[in-house]
């Protein structure tokens, strides 16, 4: 078997737009108006589900792992686990 990379989902915060995670509109810009491709997987802090997200190609790199973050992540934040996302 050959040796394969694993990619890492993107932690990404906790307010995002749910169109952008289900991949109806690009999760850098929120465009609904334009041909999308896949761009990765990120989950939102807090959450166990990974999202499969789609960009137009608005950024230099075609993948989410330059996601913009609504706030900095604090040292309790926990990428996975039990959590509604409250503070």
């Amino acid at each position: 078997m050959p040796d394969v990379p694993v990619q890492v989902p993107t932690i990404v915060g906790t307010h995002v737009s749910i169109v952008r995670l289900h991949g109806e509109a690009c999760f850098d810009c929120g465009a609904v108006n334009k041909p999308l491709r896949e761009a990765g997987h990120v989950v939102v802090l807090g959450r166990k589900r990974i999202w499969r997200v789609r960009t137009c190609g608005c950024r230099p790199r075609p993948d989410a792992t330059h996601t913009l973050r609504t706030r900095e992540v604090q040292p309790g934040d926990r990428a996975n686990g039990p959590g509604d996302g409250q503070r």
